[in-house]
């Protein structure tokens, strides 16, 4: 539902924010709709697809986000009973997108 984009905007350090923009990704479109509807920041963005994907295609060009970007991912694929081939699979193409990005983190 979006519940840590606004604290993650709001995070700062020294008084200077950590991030200048965040971005939900909801894959369901019920959740995706609720958290648009409970932000109004405008550097937070809420998307609604599936997150691997979004990380892939995100990573794929050159700049990511003005050079770097913070992944924090919930994202309880354990809850789905996937085959352990499949979970690496998902994660293991997320760490090498988000690798090809020095300075980039999960």
């Amino acid at each position: 539902q979006g519940t840590m984009l606004q604290p993650m905007r709001n995070a700062t350090v020294d008084g200077r924010r950590l991030f200048q923009r965040v971005v939900g990704v909801e894959l369901d479109p019920a959740t995706h709709r609720e958290a648009v509807a409970a932000h109004n920041d405008p550097a937070i963005e809420v998307v609604c697809g599936d997150m691997f994907p979004f990380v892939d295609k995100l990573c794929a060009g050159d700049d990511i986000l003005g050079g770097c970007a913070v992944f924090y991912i919930y994202e309880p694929l354990w809850m789905a009973n996937l085959p352990a081939e499949e979970m690496r699979r998902l994660y293991g193409g997320l760490l090498d997108a988000v690798a090809r990005h020095p300075g980039s983190v999960i």
